[in-house]
C-alpha cells in the first residue's frame, strides 16, 4: 500500500546541499537548461519508461497477462490451451490495464497537491505528478473486458473508493485482494 501523499513527495529530487535538481534517471546533477536532467539521453530514456504503454506493459507482464479477477488470458500475449481441441490456441480476450483509484480522482487530488502553485512551477509538477500517479504500478491491474471490466465500472467502484476514504489516501488495491 502506498499513500498519494507519498507518492507526490517521494520523487523531490533535489540536492539538500545546493538545492539544485538531480537528474530523475542518474542522478547526476541537472545542468541548465535542462532542469530535471542531465542529458537528451536520461531526458529521452525517462519518458519513455513513464508512458500509458510502458506501464500497460509492466503491469500485464506483472499480472502474467490474466485477469486478476477470473484468471483468462487477456491480450493475445501468449498461447493457451483449449480443452475442447486439445490444442495450444492465440487468445483472443482483450486485455484492460485498469486504474483501481479513478484517473478523475487523481485528477483532483493533484489538484489539491498544487495548492498555491502558479505558472510554469504549477505545471511541470502538476506534469510530473501525473506520470508519478497515473502509471504507478500498484494502482493498475489486469482485466479481461467482459466481465471482469464491465462489473469493475458497473459496481460504482468510484462511489465505494470515496465512501472508504479517510483522511490518507491510499492506493491499497481494495478490488482484487
Amino acid at each position: 500500500m502506498a499513500s498519494v501523499q507519498f507518492l507526490f513527495t517521494a520523487f523531490d529530487r533535489r540536492n539538500p546541499e545546493t538545492g539544485r535538481q538531480k537528474c530523475r534517471l542518474c542522478e547526476k546533477p541537472a545542468e541548465p537548461p535542462k532542469r530535471f536532467y542531465c542529458s537528451d539521453e536520461c531526458s529521452e530514456l525517462f519518458q519513455l519508461a513513464l508512458s500509458w504503454p510502458a506501464a500497460r506493459y509492466w503491469a500485464l507482464k506483472r499480472d502474467n497477462h490474466r485477469c486478476v479477477k477470473c484468471g483468462k488470458v487477456v491480450a493475445g500475449s501468449h498461447h493457451e490451451y483449449n480443452e475442447e481441441t486439445k490444442r495450444l490456441v492465440w487468445s483472443e480476450e482483450i486485455a484492460n490495464v485498469h486504474h483501481v483509484i479513478p484517473v478523475a480522482y487523481l485528477w483532483t487530488q493533484i489538484r489539491i497537491a498544487l495548492g498555491d502553485l502558479e505558472g510554469n512551477e504549477r505545471t511541470w509538477r502538476a506534469q510530473q505528478l501525473k506520470s508519478i500517479v497515473f502509471f504507478h504500478l500498484d494502482n493498475l491491474i489486469t482485466l479481461c473486458e467482459i466481465p471482469c471490466h464491465k462489473e469493475e465500472h458497473e459496481s460504482g467502484w468510484y462511489e465505494k473508493f470515496r465512501m472508504k476514504e479517510t483522511g490518507q489516501k491510499t492506493l491499497e488495491v481494495f478490488s482484487h485482494k
